[in-house]
């Protein structure tokens, strides 16, 4: 078959035999094989090196819009990007830059014929692990958190109010960047509370000004928007399905899943068909 993605290569022209020889592998009528060919040629001409951030964001929603029901009332190239990391590469999960240019047609269609057969509860736990951002098999305020960033493009500035993560402490950043004391990218937060380590001035250097034991350095992978996790702790308290004196801090798989099986809206947005019967032509 002469189809391919590979980096640097034009997507070449579908011939008879492979529209068949698909067709019959993944039981799709040649329609929806020509559909998929042409959703696949738009993702690799647009996601190719020479494609500009916009060019490749727009290619990969319009290669993916069909499949994900999600990205029709999300348009979010940060979902996307993670959905097909875990559709299209499932060894490569998780991680933050998925590689399109090695994706061959030949995947490309097994993965939507494979998404077709999925019954609901399938398609709830697949978008259980795309949410589970740290994959400890818990979606944790931090990993709701996170997602909220990504999806309202947030990106963490000095002024901002936050929440350090795994730490009770919140503050005002007024500090980002690198340090003489540590490598990498630092925050420098005013605590609220007197629970800080100085006032700013860490060593000999000055990085920012607060009251004394207001002063706290966290890496700046570390905090999280303050609204969006006192919002993450709001979509927690809707599954917390068990009486508790201590304020749940995690959605369980179970819980996930128990509460949203028989959810009508998700249910219709899960089920749709990713290969619509465009046209009514048999194998």
């Amino acid at each position: 078959m002469g189809v391919t993605g590979s980096k640097g290569r034009k997507v070449s022209p579908l011939n008879v035999e492979d529209v068949y020889d698909l067709g019959r592998k993944y039981n799709l009528t040649i329609a929806e094989v020509a559909y998929c060919h042409s959703l696949f040629t738009s993702m690799t001409q647009a996601t190719s090196p020479a494609a500009s951030p916009t060019e490749a964001s727009h290619g990969t929603l319009l290669a993916f819009q069909s499949l994900s029901p999600l990205s029709q009332e999300l348009e979010l190239d940060w979902l996307l990007a993670r959905v097909f990391s875990f559709l299209f590469q499932p060894d490569a999960a998780g991680t933050e830059k998925v590689d399109l240019h090695h994706l061959d047609f030949d995947s490309y269609v097994r993965a939507l014929s494979q998404w077709r057969e999925k019954g609901y509860l399938q398609r709830l736990d697949f978008l259980f692990q795309v949410l589970d951002i740290d994959q400890d098999g818990t979606l944790s305020a931090s990993d709701i958190c996170f997602v909220l960033q990504q999806m309202g493009r947030h990106e963490v500035s000095v002024g901002d109010p936050v929440h350090i993560k795994r730490e009770n402490r919140t503050g005002v950043v007024r500090f980002i960047g690198e340090t003489q004391f540590a490598e990498g990218m630092w925050a420098g937060i005013e605590l609220h509370q007197p629970a800080g380590r100085h006032n700013g001035t860490v060593g000999e250097i000055s990085y920012f000004k607060c009251p004394d034991r207001h002063g706290y350095f966290v890496l700046l992978q570390n905090v999280e928007s303050h609204e969006h996790h006192r919002q993450a702790l709001e979509v927690i308290k809707l599954f917390d399905i068990v009486e508790s004196t201590s304020e749940q801090t995690s959605i369980s798989k179970k819980d996930f899943m128990d509460q949203l099986k028989t959810d009508s809206w998700l249910t219709e947005i899960l089920m749709r068909d990713p290969l619509p019967n465009i046209l009514s032509i048999t194998k």
